[in-house]
């Protein structure tokens, strides 16, 4: 029986949440052998004492694959990408936008055309992982897991971005999608954010122009959450008090996220200490710490620090 990785209380098999401190439990994946701890499926290292969760046999590293294939049966390897991409889409789907809705967007899948791009890519997948296997055997699975991650998730962000919207109906940003290839050396960081968050199609009162900002409403803002570094460049500042105080809402800098919600103490998130971002009900569980500001703002920070998380600050 598998233990919390966070307060190490034994779980009860099939738990969501511990029953001794309450924290979410990660999707059955590896158990850590060390300490027992319960991990998220496909996770590296060990939530609790990162230990390798990598296969160890005579001292060499056998790769635990996310997405397995059948490198040797070249006719299967299609239809194998394929399985695993809807197995995706539809995690994505259910935790992104409707967690009992998945049918009407698979069907949508289809009826928008958006699967003749799918189903000419899946045969291309196919020849680039059977080209990796045949040149570098030992390393096939590790470099076909990173390629179909990287294909599958920019697949389902166009396909949420573009072709779902008559469904869910949210004011979701395309301009992401320039995002997903472009190198992390030609990336401007404050651009980036304010293009996933897209703040001109939300009714929250931001402010990217600290000297037009009313002193007190700052003063408010760095007294109450925004415990930022002196050397650290403020991107923006998002007011979510009702009357306009400042004392409540959220920035970001080029190393954090800083927030406070009502009734909660403030928050800090450093980017190089991401780990977890998750959609739970109506709200963000980030490093399991509560965030939540509306269905689609929660949205766009969900694809924003995972984002961020990929580019290992």
């Amino acid at each position: 029986m598998p233990n919390c990785w966070n307060c190490q209380e034994r779980l009860v098999p099939g738990a969501k949440f511990c029953s001794q401190c309450g924290v979410r439990i990660p999707a059955a994946g590896p158990i850590c052998p060390h300490c027992q701890s319960q991990n998220e499926v496909g996770a590296k290292q060990c939530y609790n004492c990162g230990h390798s969760l990598t296969i160890q046999l005579n001292g060499a590293r056998i790769y635990s694959p996310r997405y397995p294939l059948e490198f040797q049966l070249p006719e299967k390897l299609t239809s194998q990408i394929r399985n695993h991409f809807f197995k995706d889409f539809q995690e994505q789907i259910e935790e992104q936008l409707d967690r009992n809705g998945f049918r009407k967007y698979f069907d949508h899948f289809y009826k928008s055309g958006f699967y003749k791009n799918f189903d000419r890519r899946t045969e291309q997948l196919a020849e680039e992982v059977r080209s990796v296997y045949l040149h570098r055997p030992d390393k096939a699975a590790e470099e076909a897991d990173q390629l179909l991650s990287r294909t599958f998730h920019a697949f389902i962000d166009h396909f949420i971005l573009v072709h779902a919207k008559p469904i869910h109906k949210l004011q979701l940003p395309q301009k992401i999608l320039r995002y997903h290839d472009l190198p992390s050396e030609r990336l401007d960081l404050r651009q980036m954010i304010l293009d996933y968050l897209d703040f001109e199609h939300e009714s929250e009162k931001v402010y990217v122009n600290f000297l037009q900002m009313p002193a007190t409403k700052l003063r408010n803002a760095t007294q109450s959450f925004l415990f930022a570094a002196p050397e650290e460049k403020l991107f923006f500042i998002c007011d979510q008090t009702v009357f306009g105080s400042c004392r409540e809402g959220f920035a970001m800098t080029d190393q954090a996220l800083y927030w406070k919600s009502h009734f909660n103490p403030a928050m800090t998130v450093r980017y190089n200490e991401l780990s977890t971002i998750r959609r739970e009900s109506e709200w963000l569980s980030i490093n399991d710490l509560f965030f939540n500001v509306s269905p689609s703002m929660n949205l766009k920070m969900l694809k924003l620090l995972r984002k961020i998380k990929s580019l290992k600050f």
